[in-house]
């Protein structure tokens, strides 16, 4: 038994080399959170199939790729992630009235 060879490690990269061109800005996620998104895409896939609708999967890529782009600046991520105390809500009012203009 010992002297088999296992190729999975050298299919394992080759499909994530694969991947990357596909999707380069998995380069900015951690390996933990890439195995998640495969993870994640599988089981996207399936659904799509399943349900013959493919917005599925590509809102799960575009929801991934931009958790990536997050990462790739600590700063924002950091903002980002920070819990949200009470009182710091913006009203979506006031929000939408400095964002275009309008009067509250």
């Amino acid at each position: 038994m010992s002297q088999i060879a296992h190729p999975l490690p050298r299919e394992t990269r080759k499909v994530s080399v694969e991947a990357e061109r596909a999707f380069p800005w998995l380069r900015l996620l951690p390996a933990g959170e890439r195995s998640r998104f495969f993870a994640d895409l599988f089981l996207a896939l399936g659904q799509a199939l399943g349900e013959r609708d493919w917005s599925v999967v590509e809102n799960l890529v575009a929801r991934w790729q931009a958790t990536a782009e997050v990462l790739a600046v600590p700063e924002l991520a950091h903002v980002l992630s920070e819990p949200i105390g009470a009182g710091e809500w913006e009203d979506w009012d006031d929000v939408e009235a400095a964002l275009f203009g309008l009067t509250a």
